[in-house]
Formats: C-alpha cells, structure tokens, sequence
C-alpha cells in the first residue's frame, strides 16, 4: 500500500488510492494546485475569516474572486450553515476550509462539519480542506477529517504536510488526497511547474511518517502546556479577549477595545498593527496584526516558543498594553 494512501486511511479514515494521492512542495503548494485546477476567471472561491493571510491571495492569483464569510469569536470562528448559505451564488466552485485553524486556533467537531454536508452536496461544491495542524489538539479533542464523510468523499481535496506535526518546515513536503480527476490535473500542472519535491525531502517524509511516532504525542503534550501557560497568563491583561485555543499553536485576541486610543508615541491607534508595530519597534516583541488574516481589530499571538520566552512575551506585552490611554 501507498504509504500516504495508508496515512490517510488510518489516520483521517479517508479511502485513498495512489492515483489519488499527490505529493507537493509543502502544503502550501497542494492548496495553490487544487485552486489553480478547480477555479478559473469569475469563479468564486468561499473562505471564512480570519483566514490563513495566503488563501486570498492564492485565490486572486486563479483570477476566481475571493468570498470572504465573517465568523466572530462568539461562535468560536466557525463557519455555520447559515453563514455559508449566504456566501453561496451561482457562481461559487470553492469552499476552502481550515481546521485546526490557523490563525484562531479553532477546530471543527464532526458534527459541525456534518452540518455543512447538506448544503455542499446541493450546491456541488468542491471542499479543499487544510489540515496541517491535525496532530495538534488539546483536552481530549479529535481531529476528523471532512474527507472521511462518504456522501461528499468525491467533492472534497485533503491537504496535509510535515511542517507542523514533524517540525519540518523548512523541507517543503506536503501532500493531497480526492478525487482522481481533481489530483490527476494537479500532477499535471506539478509537472509543468516544479516537477517534484525534493528527493531528499521524500526521505525524510518517509523516515518521520514511518518512524517512532512517541516524539508527536511529547510535543503535542509540550504544547498544550505552554497553550495552558500563555492563557493563564493572557487573562491578567485587561481589555483583550480571546478564545481558549483548542488546537495548533496560537492565541488570536481582540484589541478592538483599544481602537482610537493612543500609543504612547501619542499616535492614535487605528488596527492591531499599529499596536504590533509599537511592540516591534519599542519592544523587540513580534506579534502578527490582525489585517494579515482580514481581521484588522485583532492580533496573533504564536506560542512556539519555550515557556521561559512565553513568559517575558506576554510580561512585554502586558506592560506595553498598559502603557496605551
């Protein structure tokens, strides 16, 4: 058997077969060829915000126009039925869904998947899931695979990739699984392109995919610790909010309250980037604004960092928040 083939079978619980499984330059550039295959001009290609910052820009690039659907923290930024009803048109091609979530650090439950299955069979939508951060859930959660539903297997693309669950970003190795006509067109215009990743990064995939796997479960454990620790601490800041991250590794918090007030420069402050660039050029602290994921009332904050770092983080931003009137 395939070893991505077995992946995704006992993994995700996604049939798969080799002519069904493509291997890419990161998972970056699976999700760039499915798009590049299903979308052409006027197109459009349905993605919930916050959003990873590159999908739209992937989706512009297909010339299909980017649908962007406003989830809230109340809904814990998941895309519901309704909301995705109102996104659809006669025009739409593309669902392009994220869970875990990056930059929210969400994730969807089955049943919250399930309830977006009616409307995609009946729109003949096609789904193009990232699922980079699978390995990476906390307090008990599952990761489950919208792929893995048998009544739309044929209309959804899993992307995955090793940058996250193997700490192996710098060796551009992702991969996709779906129909055979979707992943066909792919390797069709991978050939054109790239041609293939590199031979060394394939054995490397292999020796992560199919070495002790002990060392996943340990950094995931890492994580929910340092996920705990910077939510603790997070919480003595006043006047964000956030949600607790239930999955990768990030915390997304709300700075809307501190819009039109002002920085210490006595700039008035107009988004979170004004806020993360103060903490850059005052602090030496880098935090990513909110604008990069169509969320400009918000800002990201990763804790992949080591638990002493985490802590003189969130004490420099805390002082820093505090020193805004």
């Amino acid at each position: 058997m395939h070893l991505l083939q077995k992946k995704f079978k006992n993994d995700d619980h996604i049939p798969s077969s080799a002519e069904r499984v493509l291997i890419t330059s990161g998972g970056k550039h699976a999700l760039s060829n499915a798009l590049f295959v299903l979308c052409e001009e006027g197109d459009e290609i349905i993605i919930p915000s916050p959003f990873w910052l590159s999908y739209s820009a992937m989706a512009s690039l297909t010339e299909a126009n980017p649908v962007l659907v406003e989830t809230t923290q109340e809904s814990d930024w998941l895309l519901t039925p309704e909301l995705l009803q109102s996104a659809i048109t006669s025009k739409s091609r593309v669902l392009l869904l994220n869970t875990p979530h990056n930059p929210t650090s969400t994730i969807y439950s089955e049943k919250e998947l399930q309830a977006l299955v009616p409307l995609i069979e009946e729109h003949g939508l096609i789904v193009v899931v990232d699922e980079l951060y699978e390995k990476l859930t906390y307090d008990g959660r599952k990761h489950f695979s919208l792929g893995s539903i048998p009544e739309i297997a044929n209309q959804v693309v899993t992307v995955n990739g090793l940058s996250k669950a193997y700490a192996m970003t710098g060796w551009r190795l992702g991969y996709a699984t779906g129909p055979e006509w979707i992943i066909s067109a792919m390797g069709r215009l991978q050939s054109q392109a790239v041609s293939h990743p590199s031979s060394i990064s394939q054995k490397a995939g292999i020796e992560a995919l199919t070495g002790p796997q002990e060392s996943v479960e340990l950094m995931r454990q890492e994580f929910q610790r340092r996920r705990d620790l910077v939510v603790s601490l997070m919480n003595e800041i006043p006047d964000i909010s956030f949600s607790i991250p239930k999955a990768a590794f990030y915390v997304f918090f709300s700075v809307a309250s501190y819009i039109g007030k002002k920085l210490p420069s006595m700039k008035t402050i107009r988004s979170g980037e004004d806020i993360c660039e103060m903490l850059l050029e005052d602090h030496g602290l880098a935090l990513v604004p909110g604008n990069a994921f169509g969320k400009p009332d918000a800002i990201r904050l990763s804790f992949a960092a080591s638990q002493n770092d985490i802590r003189k983080g969130v004490e420099i931003l805390k002082k820093a928040m505090a020193e805004i009137s």
